[in-house]
């Protein structure tokens, strides 16, 4: 290892020991300089200021040391693991080896931050804590919070973020995550997606609370989240989320009518986002989910029901006035994609489910539409709706004979 590695490793080191800091940035040897000049509070004071920045809580690391920083760490963290854990369990014994398990966690802790895909790093720390038969949750949940603040797509942080929950549960919570860590939980992914768009991870962990929710959380949590959702309309991630709160309450004891009428407001909520917002995709593929949750789940059980008002036209009647609204702009032709798409899926999922109503106008007036609307605006998707239409002709034309 290089020797001044060494020296900003161990500062370095003494600067995460601050349990408290809560962001990471790395910037440019100027910015750095600028940083210092407009600073009257430094926290650490030993640390090479060509190097560090550390106020109020926020530590900047120069990039032209990033390479001797992350050597030196990495070489000290894999000594230093090939000595502890490369033993079996029942080796672990005499003065001295705890403090020697705390200086390794101390550079994962480095290490993890100049390198958070580094996932030996996270695995030595859950090895360590199963070792120890101890696990720090606020230390763990900050040290992902502080990777994800500037690495918010990080898969390995948001891993170990679930692994520290379900360890807590498991030996904290009596199997259940309490009420302040699922908000703070949803505190902290709603910064992250404000800040880091189409996190995909970020929204995947959301789904992964789900499975830790009563029904009562999870229809706040729709209500909770419409807001940000209307404000993101190309976030499919976050319709996605949506789409596993309704999937996991009809799952759970939650009553159906309860969740039909959460479906009923989630539907023309949706319908009015898919008018005010043209042409995004994300808005009419939860509309697909929705009618999905129609055909297994609210669909009437008795045909008579259904006379009068069959559910699948009314979704045909507002996939046409999209269309008939649309303007030739670029948006308007994506509409117009969409809405003939949606027409067609519906009808493919109605054949499929025996649904009651008659299609006999639709054989020869709302499949040719179809098939040309497609061909004209979304040829260039041909081969993601060519065969979907192919199946649905084919079922008309043997219902015809």
């Amino acid at each position: 290892m290089e020797e001044g590695g060494v020296a900003l490793l161990k500062q370095l080191t003494q600067i995460l020991s601050d349990q408290l800091i809560d962001e990471v940035g790395y910037v440019h040897p100027s910015q750095l300089a600028k940083l210092h000049e407009g600073s009257t509070h430094v926290d650490n004071a030993v640390a090479d200021p060509s190097v560090f920045w550390c106020g109020e809580h926020k530590l900047a690391i120069s990039t032209q040391a990033l390479v001797p920083l992350y050597n030196s760490a990495k070489s000290s963290f894999f000594s230093s693991h090939q000595t502890l854990l490369g033993k079996s369990k029942h080796s672990f014994h005499g003065s001295g080896i705890n403090e020697r398990f705390q200086e390794l966690l101390s550079l994962t802790r480095v290490v993890v931050v100049l390198n958070p895909a580094f996932k030996t790093a996270w695995d030595a720390r859950k090895c360590i804590f199963g070792i120890l038969s101890v696990v720090s949750p606020l230390q763990e949940l900050q040290l992902s919070s502080l990777v994800l603040s500037f690495n918010p797509k990080s898969e390995d942080a948001w891993a170990h973020r679930r692994w520290t929950i379900c360890s807590s549960v498991e030996s904290l919570f009596s199997h259940q995550i309490p009420e302040h860590l699922l908000q703070e939980e949803f505190k902290l992914v709603a910064m992250i997606a404000d800040r880091s768009r189409m996190n995909f991870c970020a929204w995947r962990h959301c789904c992964w609370l789900v499975q830790w929710m009563s029904p009562v959380q999870m229809l706040q949590e729709l209500q909770t989240w419409k807001s940000w959702a209307q404000l993101h309309v190309a976030e499919s991630s976050c319709f996605h989320f949506r789409r596993c709160i309704f999937e996991k309450l009809l799952t759970d004891e939650c009553p159906l009518v309860k969740v039909k009428d959460a479906w009923l407001e989630e539907l023309n909520w949706i319908k009015k986002l898919i008018k005010l917002y043209i042409g995004r995709e994300a808005l009419w593929m939860h509309q697909r989910f929705l009618f999905f949750l129609w055909v297994h789940y609210f669909k009437p059980t008795d045909p008579a029901e259904s006379i009068g008002h069959p559910f699948p036209l009314v979704e045909i009647s507002f996939a046409n006035s999209c269309i008939e609204s649309c303007g030739d702009d670029e948006d308007g032709q994506r509409q117009i994609a969409y809405a003939s798409t949606f027409k067609l899926w519906v009808l493919w999922k109605c054949k499929e489910s025996s649904t009651w109503f008659d299609y006999s106008m639709l054989k020869t007036r709302e499949l040719f539409n179809i098939e040309q609307l497609l061909r004209s605006k979304a040829a260039y998707q041909k081969a993601l709706w060519e065969g979907l239409y192919e199946r649905v002709k084919a079922r008309s034309d043997e219902e015809t004979c």
